[in-house]
C-alpha cells in the first residue's frame, strides 16, 4: 500500500519541478481551477499563474543556486515556508504560504523584504528542526495568547510570562535581547492577527501592522521551548494601496 504523499511534499516537489525545472505541465496540474491569490505582485486565477510561470522559466538562472527553503511548517491544509532567494542581482527573504485542498493549490499568501546579502543571511540564521511535535497545539496556544494579550492589548508587563529573557532576535530593526526586542515590537501597532499555523516548535502568525502609518503583511515566526518564546524571526512587505487582484492580502 502506498504511503500518501503530505502536504509539504507537495509544496515542495511543486518548487522543485515546477518552479525550479519550470515544468508548466506539473504546474497546471499542482493549481486548482478556483486558485486565489493573495500575493501583491500576482494578477488572479490559475491562468495568471501558470503565465508567469512560463515568464519565469525564460529568465537565466544561477548556475550553482543555494537551496532556498530554510524552514517549513506545515498544519493541516497550510504549508508555509520561510525563504532566503537571490535573483536578479537582488537577496530576498520570502515567507510563502500556501492552503491546499485535494492536494492542490487552492490559495496563496506572500511578503517578500529585499535585504542586502549580509543582513538576509543574518535575518534567516538558526535553527530549522522540528521538534517535540506533541507540543504542536499548546504552542499554537502560547502564541495566541501572546498575541492578544502583549502585542494586540499591549499588556508589556506580561511579556515575561511568554518570552524567555534569553530570546535571540533575527529582525534587523531589533537591538539584542528582550529589552531591544520589545522596543522593536512596541513601534508597530497590531491591527488584526488573521492566522497562527504550527509544527512543533515552530509557530507562526499572519498579522496586519502598522508602522510609521504604514499599513504591512507581517509574518512572525517563533520558536518555542518549554512553552516560551526563545527566537524570533520576521518578514514584512507594505501593502500597497491597490493590488492587480480584489483579494487582499489576506
Amino acid at each position: 500500500m502506498e504511503t500518501p504523499i503530505s502536504n509539504k511534499e507537495i509544496v515542495l516537489d511543486f518548487w522543485k519541478r515546477a518552479i525550479g525545472q519550470g515544468d508548466l505541465e506539473v504546474a497546471g496540474q499542482c493549481i486548482a481551477e478556483d486558485y486565489i491569490q493573495h500575493s501583491a505582485s500576482g494578477k488572479p486565477g490559475k491562468a495568471a499563474l501558470l503565465e508567469a510561470l512560463a515568464m519565469f522559466k525564460q529568465m537565466p538562472k544561477p548556475e550553482n543556486p543555494p537551496k532556498p527553503f530554510l524552514r517549513i511548517i506545515a498544519d493541516g491544509d497550510y504549508v508555509a515556508l520561510h525563504m532566503l532567494i537571490t535573483f536578479g542581482g537582488h537577496t530576498m527573504i520570502v515567507l510563502d504560504m500556501v492552503r491546499l485542498q485535494n492536494a492542490r493549490f487552492a490559495e496563496h499568501w506572500d511578503a517578500i523584504q529585499p535585504m542586502s546579502e549580509a543582513t538576509a543571511h543574518a535575518a534567516i540564521d538558526g535553527p530549522t528542526q522540528i521538534n517535540d511535535l506533541v507540543q504542536t497545539e499548546s504552542n499554537k496556544q502560547r502564541i495566541t495568547d501572546f498575541a492578544q494579550t502583549v502585542l494586540k492589548e499591549g499588556q508589556w508587563e506580561q511579556a515575561a510570562d511568554f518570552v524567555s529573557s534569553g530570546i535571540v532576535t533575527h529582525d534587523p530593526e531589533a537591538k539584542s535581547g528582550l529589552p531591544g526586542w520589545k522596543e522593536m515590537l512596541r513601534r508597530c501597532t497590531f491591527e488584526k492577527t488573521y492566522r497562527i499555523i504550527g509544527e512543533g516548535n515552530f509557530v507562526m502568525t499572519q498579522s496586519r501592522v502598522l508602522q510609521n502609518e504604514t499599513p504591512y503583511a507581517c509574518y512572525d515566526l517563533y520558536r518555542l521551548d518549554k512553552s516560551k518564546i526563545v527566537e524570533h524571526w520576521r518578514v514584512k512587505q507594505p501593502i500597497p494601496a491597490t493590488l492587480l487582484h480584489n483579494n487582499g492580502m489576506f
